[in-house]
């Protein structure tokens, strides 16, 4: 499974069960790559975040999207799912009304800063 199709079927699926039985699906395993095997954790844990709101995937997303930036700085992918796990994580979501307001828009400039950095190089890898 390409890692666009796999993003589209994401959006799609709203139960955590049926995420987490494709993340261990292992008549998968042999059509991606270790890299790719790497976002598709990273991606998921994203989506099981988006719906449960637990930070422990968004902080599982997030590691799982370090590495293949890290180790493939040159594949599109790591940098845009790495973005997207940043621009919807649990600090760009936090309301300005409440709290600490100073640390609370720190936290998000410094949230929605890395997510434009990885959007922006995921672009201009994809373009080169």
């Amino acid at each position: 499974m390409r890692l666009a199709a796999l993003w589209d079927r994401l959006g799609g699926i709203s139960d955590s069960d049926s995420l987490r039985a494709l993340e261990d699906d292992p008549s998968e395993v042999e059509e991606i790559s270790p890299l790719e095997s790497l976002i598709k954790h990273g991606l998921i844990a994203l989506r099981l975040y988006e719906l449960s709101f637990d930070r422990g995937h968004h902080h599982r997303a997030v590691k799982s999207l370090k590495e293949p930036r890290v180790r493939f700085s040159d594949f599109p992918w790591a940098h845009y799912a790495l973005g997207m796990a940043y621009a919807r994580g649990p600090e760009v979501q936090i309301p300005h009304q409440i709290g600490y307001r100073h640390r609370m828009v720190h936290a998000l400039s410094l949230a929605e800063g890395w997510a434009r950095t990885e959007l922006r190089r995921a672009v201009e890898l994809d373009v080169e």
